[in-house]
């Protein structure tokens, strides 16, 4: 299973889970400060400077966030819902095109995915952008989004 933390409110059952090319601009602001722009065409044009396909993928999580004593782990849960979708979603090709492996703020394209646990305890209350600090994927999505009927909210 794979996991995707969404801002509240959210209406990610209703119409999916979608990729930075199809939020709306309260979505998008998490992106403004890096692109260096609030304009969606620039944050879009910096999105995929990243990687190619960039501005259509969704980052997901190979297990759901630790109930840690972190307070930024804690507090990111806390703004957002939790959400589940099989893997077997990356076999078909009319949803996603490619996936890649981020880790150690690097990316690369994989063929596969490590489930391996992830270490919480590298994340630290002081981190700015912690997900560079836990291995994660983006899925790059065709359509720019995960139809609902793949995705359930997790349990709390």
């Amino acid at each position: 299973m794979l996991y995707s933390y969404i801002l509240k409110p959210n209406d990610v059952l209703i119409n999916g889970l979608k990729a930075p090319v199809l939020l709306d601009e309260r979505a998008q602001s998490h992106y403004a400060v890096r692109a260096g722009s609030s304009k969606k065409a620039e944050i879009i044009a910096y999105l995929e400077t990243v990687f190619p396909g960039r501005s259509r993928a969704v980052s997901c999580l190979t297990e759901r966030i630790s109930d840690s004593d972190s307070r930024k782990l804690q507090g990111f849960k806390n703004l957002r819902d939790c959400y589940v979708f099989s893997s077997d979603i990356m076999q078909n090709p009319e949803i996603v095109e490619a996936v890649w492996r981020v880790e150690n703020g690097s990316f690369k394209q994989a063929e596969e995915i490590d489930f391996s646990p992830l270490v919480w305890e590298n994340i630290r209350d002081d981190d700015d952008v912690f997900f560079a600090k836990i291995r994660h994927y983006m899925l790059i999505l065709k359509q720019g989004y995960i139809p609902p009927e793949y995705i359930k909210r997790a349990s709390p």
